[in-house]
C-alpha cells in the first residue's frame, strides 16, 4: 500500500494516494509501529496541500506532526515534515520563518547524511533566498543538481532545473532558461509526473511572456492548466490560471484579464496563497482601470494595501499594486503623489528584479510623462538598454514609444 501510494502520487493520482495513506496508517497504527504511521501522515498531509487544503490547518497539522517528530528523535522524518512547514509559511507570505525552517532542514540533512534529503533541503532553501540573495540561491541550485544527478534522481533534478530555469528567467538569461525549463519538462515527461511537467511549462510560458511570444505562452499555459486539473492541483492551476491573466492584460484585453485576476484571487484565497491573492487583486482593479472603471479600481487598490500595509518586502505581483497606485494617483491629479510613489516603488523593484522595475517604469511613465518630462525621461532612459540587452521585444516597444515622446 505504501508503495502504491507513492506511486500514485508520482502520477499525480492524489486522491487514490491519500486513501491508501488513510489505509495504512490505521494498519500500522494497530501494529503500533508509531515511526511508520507518522511517515504516512506525514505523505498524508503533504497530499492534502496539493489537493488544494488552506495553508494555516496545513501549518497547524504539520507543526504538530514536527513535535512528535522530536519525541520520536526521528530526524530524516523531521526533514521531510519542516520541509512542508517551510513551504506552507512561504505561501502565507512569511517568508523569514520560511527560511528560518529551510535553513534548520538542511543543518539537519547534513547531520543525517542522506544526500537525496540533503538535496531536497538545499532546494527549499535556495528557493526561500531568491528574492533577497539571488546568486547565493542559485549556487545552491547548482549544488542541490549535482547530488541529484550523482544519484540518478531524475524527479529530484527536474525540480531543480526547473528552479534554475526560473533564477535565470529573473535575470534575463533566456537562452540558459530555456534549457534549463525544456529539460525539466522531457525529464518530467520521461518519468511520468504531470505535476513537475506542468510547473515547467507554466516557467516557460513566463519566458514567452517576458519575450513577446504571447501565442507560445498561450499554448503552454494552457497545457499545464490541463494537466494541473488532470491532478486536482488546485494550487499549481493557480499559478497557469495567474499567468494567464498577466498574459491578456498584456495583449490588452482587460475584461478577460479583469475576469481571470478575480478567479485567481478566489482561488488564492482558498488555497493560502497570499502573494498571489494581494497580486491578482491589484492586477485586476489595474485591468479595470484600463477599462475605465475607476470606482471599481479604488476598492481593489485599497484592499490590495490593506494587506502589505505591514510588509516591506518585494515579492512577485507587488508591481501591479504599486502601479495601479501610481495610475489613480495620476488620475486624480494627484501629481506629486504619484511621482513619489512611482520613485519609492521603482526602487524596490529595481533591487530584485529588471524586468518588473521595467515594467513598472513603463506602466508609470506612460501617465507621468506631461507632468515631470524631464525626470521621467530620465527614468525611461535607465531602463531602455537593458530592456533591449534582455530582449523584451513588447517591452522595448513601449519604451520606444515613450522615448519618441517630445
Amino acid at each position: 500500500r505504501v508503495r502504491l501510494a507513492e506511486i500514485a502520487e508520482v502520477v499525480g493520482r492524489y486522491d487514490e494516494a491519500e486513501e491508501l495513506c488513510d489505509l495504512t496508517i490505521e494498519w500500522y497504527s494497530g501494529q503500533g509501529e508509531k515511526r511508520r504511521a507518522l511517515s504516512l501522515r506525514r505523505m498524508r498531509q503533504r497530499l492534502r496541500g496539493l489537493l488544494g487544503q488552506p495553508a494555516r490547518q496545513m501549518l497547524e497539522a504539520c507543526l504538530a506532526l514536527d513535535d512528535e517528530a522530536k519525541e520520536l528523535g526521528d530526524d530524516a522524518e523531521r526533514i521531510g515534515i519542516l520541509t512542508i512547514i517551510s513551504q506552507t509559511y512561504q505561501r502565507l507570505g512569511e517568508r523569514q520563518s520560511a527560511e528560518r525552517i529551510a535553513w534548520e532542514c538542511v543543518r539537519l540533512s547534513e547531520k543525517v547524511g542522506q544526500p537525496t534529503l540533503l538535496a531536497d533541503s538545499l532546494n527549499r532553501l535556495a528557493i526561500t533566498l531568491e528574492s533577497d540573495q539571488p546568486d547565493q540561491a542559485t549556487e545552491i541550485y547548482r549544488r542541490a543538481l549535482d547530488i541529484y544527478m550523482s544519484a540518478g534522481d531524475a524527479r529530484g533534478e527536474a525540480r531543480c532545473r526547473n528552479n534554475l530555469g526560473i533564477r535565470y528567467s529573473l535575470g534575463g538569461k533566456w537562452d540558459l532558461a530555456r534549457r534549463e525549463l525544456s529539460t525539466a519538462i522531457t525529464l518530467a515527461r520521461a518519468t511520468g509526473t504531470p505535476d513537475l511537467w506542468g510547473v515547467a511549462a507554466v516557467n516557460l510560458g513566463v519566458v514567452g511572456l517576458k519575450c513577446g511570444e504571447y501565442d507560445r505562452a498561450r499554448e503552454l499555459f494552457g497545457e499545464a492548466l490541463a494537466l494541473f486539473a488532470g491532478v486536482k492541483n488546485s494550487e499549481r492551476q493557480l499559478y497557469a490560471l495567474y499567468n494567464l491573466a498577466h498574459l491578456d492584460r498584456e495583449r490588452g484585453e482587460y475584461e478577460s484579464a479583469a475576469e481571470l485576476y478575480d478567479a485567481a484571487a478566489s482561488l488564492a484565497q482558498r488555497v493560502g496563497q497570499s502573494d498571489v491573492e494581494i497580486g491578482a487583486g491589484a492586477g485586476a482593479g489595474l485591468s479595470l482601470l484600463h477599462q475605465g472603471r475607476i470606482d471599481a479600481a479604488r476598492v481593489a487598490l485599497a484592499g490590495a494595501e490593506e494587506r502589505v500595509r505591514t510588509r516591506a518586502d518585494w515579492f512577485q505581483g507587488r508591481e501591479l499594486i504599486e502601479a495601479l497606485a501610481v495610475r489613480l494617483a495620476a488620475h486624480d491629479g494627484r501629481t506629486e503623489d504619484a511621482i513619489r510613489f512611482f520613485d519609492t516603488a521603482r526602487t524596490l523593484a529595481d533591487a530584485n528584479d529588471i524586468y518588473t522595475a521595467a515594467w513598472l517604469t513603463a506602466e508609470c511613465a506612460e501617465v507621468l510623462y506631461d507632468f515631470d518630462p524631464e525626470h521621467i525621461r530620465t527614468a525611461v532612459e535607465r531602463f531602455a538598454q537593458p530592456v533591449a540587452d534582455q530582449g523584451y521585444t513588447q517591452l522595448m516597444k513601449r519604451y520606444d514609444e515613450l522615448l519618441a515622446r517630445a
